[in-house]
């Protein structure tokens, strides 16, 4: 059988719509969260950002261990911050709807553990942020959930 010229240009331009039609259908769908709802207030306070994670580096080192077959995450801040409060904010990059946030009260050795069964599977962005005598205190710590 014998395609002439007209029938197979046809069929490239058919099937380059088709193609493009389908990628314009699943763009569509994708979700385009924003990164936080008040972004703007955010970017103007960086600044303040900056500021205390310096607090932060200069008083002590934070560590997070995360225990993923428990899910129990002990935070230790060192006994420089003892007594310190704050909150921890759970960020998942993907998906804005599984975001939350845990009240973090340090005791006297500086350590609070945490049960966090409810993490899904994923990468998650941890945002601490402390507060002792007026001073402000930030890090940030990246979890994976297997």
């Amino acid at each position: 059988m014998k395609i002439n010229w007209g029938l197979g240009i046809a069929t490239v331009y058919v099937a380059f719509a088709l193609a493009i039609i389908f990628l314009v259908i699943v763009a569509s769908r994708q979700k385009n969260d924003l990164v936080t709802e008040n972004y703007y207030q955010q970017a103007v306070s960086y600044q303040d950002k900056i500021a205390a994670e310096s607090n932060l580096m200069n008083a002590a080192e934070v560590s997070v261990q995360y225990i993923p077959e428990t899910g129990k995450m002990v935070i230790s801040a060192g006994k420089q911050l003892k007594g310190a409060n704050g909150s921890m904010v759970f960020y998942r990059p993907d998906d804005a709807r599984k975001d939350f946030t845990i009240a973090l009260m340090l005791d006297d050795e500086g350590q609070q553990e945490l049960q966090v069964s409810s993490l899904k599977h994923g990468y998650w962005k941890l945002n601490i942020s402390l507060q002792k005598q007026l001073k402000q205190y930030y890090c940030e710590k990246k979890i994976y959930q297997p």
